[in-house]
């Protein structure tokens, strides 16, 4: 197993903000795949917006407490996915404590055990009634950007605020994200977790959906005053989801091993629609028709990772207007 540095608490964490007024403790986190990294980008800027709002505007206020901090940080140093596991399918509750056991761990053992110690340490120190986690990514392909849910009532309304097209359901399409972890209670008994997917990996504008939907998330939860939050940010959401449709529920899940030498078929993108048999995808086992029509999420144009592709289908007829 490797055996690489511990990342150091300044490497994990990118900032704190806190006006001493009491409220939640939220972290915002970026990065969890070392090659998404406009939301690490966006939380840097979005802690010093926040050390300057209160200078130029002195009626702002801030209730509860933020922090911002990197995922997988020896996976961001190298600009991929991840080393040797995908970090955000291992928070897993029996799997940690086997880890927390091993003298040696990989890279990625690493970061989980750092993760979670990093927010039980915050947690314990500010000793809040209520947590918050916004979970900020991109995805190998363009199209839209969209909310993901923990599939709590809490989470869903919470979602439904930020802007973007919501999809509920993925929790039991996939296993060991954070968002099970932490919607599901293990380190406080009130929290809720949303994952906001920005955009494309290199799409700049990806930094600039990721800053709104955090400002938005801010609002969502009391910890900013609506009328403190300029338009400009609904407006930058609203351009990249205008005419989607606003709630959505995840209905197939088409998971890949190294060994089917999956390769996509190029040209799709987030939100298109598909039809029951179209061809998506070539694989060593011949051609990946699609199983059912709906709406394509994700498809995979990148060299790792565990999913070909997503298959939505909107709840109601209720776009992003």
């Amino acid at each position: 197993m490797l055996n690489e540095k511990r990342a150091s608490t300044k490497e994990r964490w990118i900032g704190t903000y806190d006006e001493g007024i009491a409220g939640p403790l939220i972290f915002m986190m970026g990065g969890i795949h070392g090659n998404e990294k406009a939301g690490v980008t966006a939380l840097e800027y979005l802690i010093k917006m926040l050390e300057v709002e209160p200078v130029t505007n002195e009626n702002f206020s801030f209730s509860g407490r933020l922090v911002a901090l990197r995922g997988n940080i020896q996976a961001l140093q190298k600009g991929v996915r991840f080393v040797k596991q995908d970090l955000n399918r291992m928070f897993r509750p029996e799997l940690m404590a086997e880890i927390r056991q091993k003298k040696e761990k990989s890279n990625e053992e690493k970061e989980l055990v750092e993760i979670i110690e990093f927010f039980e340490k915050h947690i314990e120190a500010y000793q809040p009634e209520k947590v918050y986690l916004l979970d900020l990514h991109t995805t190998s392909v363009s199209g839209g950007i969209f909310t993901i849910t923990d599939d709590s009532p809490a989470a869903l309304e919470l979602a439904l605020e930020l802007g973007a097209p919501v999809i509920e359901g993925f929790l039991s399409g996939l296993q060991g994200t954070i968002l099970h972890y932490m919607g599901g209670s293990y380190l406080h008994a009130d929290s809720t977790a949303l994952v906001f997917e920005a955009g494309q990996h290199e799409d700049k504008f990806s930094v600039n959906r990721a800053i709104a939907a955090a400002v938005n998330f801010l609002s969502a939860i009391g910890a900013v005053e609506k009328f403190h939050i300029a338009p400009r940010h609904a407006k930058i959401l609203w351009d990249s989801a205008n005419g989607l449709p606003a709630h959505n529920r995840l209905i197939y899940t088409h998971t890949i091993a190294p060994e089917d030498r999956f390769e996509m078929k190029p040209g799709f993108s987030n939100f298109e629609k598909i039809q029951k048999g179209q061809i998506l995808a070539d694989s060593a086992h011949g051609e990946v028709r699609s199983p059912m029509a709906g709406l394509l999420l994700m498809p995979l144009y990148q060299k790792k990772g565990d999913d070909g592709f997503f298959i939505v289908k909107p709840v109601s007829d209720v776009k992003i207007s």
